[in-house]
Order: structure tokens, then sequence, then C-alpha cells
């Protein structure tokens, strides 16, 4: 069959309708699927046709940007919560008692101290929770509370947030499977986040610096004399503390290790992310320049314990020289001589001159 030139015409508009509307769709299932991929990975919506069985939370230590991260892992608790209703935005869902063994906590959120440089304002670590739909019997929404468990480390002050936590519970041929898990916090959608203060609230001063001084002095000391100073400090097993020698950063110290720094007249060495109840101990290797090494203001036989913000240690070497009182001594036999010979002369020409008169 031999179409005429405007039936060709009509054909090609048609063929490119439907590919554009074959195209349409296509684009709108991507960006579907797209839209499903990313409430995956999300606490407060967790939706697809899979099982879901890990819900990601996310914990962050807030500092001043000078304290280390924290070494420990902190974890989490899940309770079972009460029956109720709960908005999801669309409607009211009736929501059952959650089941003992459906939602709980799996991993905590670890943190390590790094190296030179590491200090930051913010460390972010991810624990996680996991979900066992063989404990539920029937489908629905169950309900949970996720809290972070009291954590004793030093300076870190523990979120008391409480979020709910509801899990969807869906049947399907092959039975029952979670298939979509919302948290909230005071009845708003919100990702399971932690925050954990570490030093960055200034009204709570829970980390503290101190700051060791070097001071050289005496008549005979020469202030670009060097010393050998060993610095320790005793905190929280595995922690680490930012220092600087005059505003140049270091190595950080580790607790219970000893760092030698050498240092000359008014160097200072600042110590960082220290907590109340740390013990800094600053010693000086002995010299042999004839120095005399005490230690002041705060610290005690070299160890200052700290208990606020802004501690300061000083080490003074103290060299001086008395005037020498044995070259007087010496001679001093010779002189009662000449003194005493001075004055016979004198008893005599005074006895003369009164002859003569």
């Amino acid at each position: 069959m031999i179409l005429t030139k405007k039936e060709r015409q009509f054909v090609m508009r048609a063929d490119k309708k439907k590919f554009s509307t074959r195209l349409m769709a296509a684009l709108m299932a991507g960006t579907l699927a797209a839209g499903m991929m990313g409430m995956n990975v999300s606490a407060a919506v967790v939706h697809s046709g899979n099982p879901i069985t890990t819900i990601p939370v996310t914990k962050n230590v807030l500092t001043d940007g000078n304290t280390m991260a924290p070494n420990t892992t902190f974890e989490f608790e899940v309770a079972v919560a009460d029956a109720g209703t709960f908005n999801d935005g669309n409607k009211d869902q009736v929501v059952y008692k959650g089941i003992a063994g459906g939602l709980t906590a799996e991993t905590g959120a670890a943190f390590t101290p790094g190296g030179k440089g590491s200090a930051a304002e913010t460390y972010t670590a991810e624990g996680s929770l996991k979900t066992d739909a063989a404990v539920f019997e029937r489908p629905g929404v169950y309900h949970y509370t996720v809290t972070e468990k009291a954590n004793n480390y030093e300076g870190v002050t523990t979120d008391t947030t409480s979020y709910d936590v509801y899990v969807y519970v869906y049947n399907r041929t092959d039975g029952l499977y979670v298939g979509n898990v919302v948290s909230a916090k005071n009845g708003d959608k919100a990702d399971l986040i932690f925050n954990n203060d570490y030093g960055q609230d200034k009204n709570k001063d829970t980390t503290h610096d101190v700051v060791i001084k070097k001071v050289i002095t005496g008549n005979q000391a020469v202030e670009s004399d060097t010393f050998q100073l060993v610095v320790t400090v005793t905190g929280t097993a595995g922690e680490k503390y930012k220092v600087t020698l005059d505003n140049a950063e270091q190595n950080p110290l580790t607790s219970g290790e000893k760092a030698t720094y050498t240092v000359t007249n008014n160097t200072e060495i600042h110590i960082y992310g220290l907590t109340e109840g740390d013990k800094v101990q600053a010693v000086e290797e002995a010299n042999t320049q004839g120095y005399q090494a005490t230690y002041t203001t705060g610290l005690s036989e070299g160890t200052l314990t700290i208990s606020s913000d802004g501690s300061e240690a000083t080490v003074t070497n103290t060299k001086n020289s008395t005037s020498p009182t044995g070259v007087i001594l010496n001679y001093g036999p010779y002189i009662l001589m000449i003194a005493l010979a001075g004055s016979m002369a004198a008893f005599f020409f005074f006895k003369r001159n009164r002859k003569e008169a």
C-alpha cells in the first residue's frame, strides 16, 4: 500500500506523540523510584516494597573546636511503647503497642580520637537499629521509643531526647515484613539524631584548657637557655588532647603517655580538651647549667589537678650568684696591720707636735 504525502505526515505526527507519551511515563517512573530510594535512607520515613531491616541513628558530638574526639561508643535503647494513634501526614493511624524484639538496638556510634590537626567542632558517627518481622503476628503499625543510653564519659553531656518510632508491618504472600518506619520528635517527623555537648556550650564549661609557662630568672640567668620539660596528662584511658607550643600545633598528647618539649624563657605549652579531675604533670629534666627549678602557680610537686577553664602553671628556672667574701677575709690580717701602723704613726705625730708647742 502506497501512502500519499499527507497520509505519511499524519503517521509521523502520531508516532512522535506516542514516543513523547512513553518518554514522559518513563521519566515519571524514574522520578518516583528515585524518591522512594531517597526515603529509604531517611530515619524519619523509610518506605519501599522491600523489607526494611536496618534503621540508621546519627550521633553528633559538639566541641569548642580544640577538643579531640572522645574515645568511646554511644549506645541506644529501644523500649516498647503504648498503643494509640499517630498522624503520619496523611491520616491518623491506629497504633498497636510494640512487640518485644520487633525493634532493637543493633550497633552503637563509635568515636576514636585522631591525630594532629584533627580537632573539630563537630564529630559524627552512626549507630543502627534493626527490625525483626518474625515476632509480629499480624500487620499493623507498632509503637516504640528510642533514647540514648547514659554515657558517663567525663565532660560529655547526654542527649535526653526521646523519639517515637512507628514500625509498619505489612502482609504479602510469603508472610509479614517491615516495609515502613517513621520516627517523630514531639509529634513531628524527625530523623533519629542525638547531639552531645562536649565543651561547645560555654555555659556548661565541661572541657578545660591549661597553659604551662616557662620563666628564666636570676642575675646569672641567660634567657635564651633551653630546657627539656616532660609533660604527662592522666585522664580517661585512650583519650587524646590537642597541644600547642607557642601557638604551633604539636602531636596530640595521649592520656598516661609522656611527651618532651624544648622550652625557653616565656615559652607556653597549651593543652586543650581536659575535663575536671584530669591531672597534668610537668617535670623538668636535670640541667647542667646550675639552674634551680621550682613549680609554682597551681603546681604541687609538678602536678596540677584540673578543676576549671583557663588554668595556668609556671615552671621557673633561677640562677643567681652572691658577691665573693673569701678575698676580703684572706687579706683581713694585712689590712688590720696597716690600720694599726697608721694609728701608731698618728699617735707619735700628735705627741711630737705637743712637745714642740
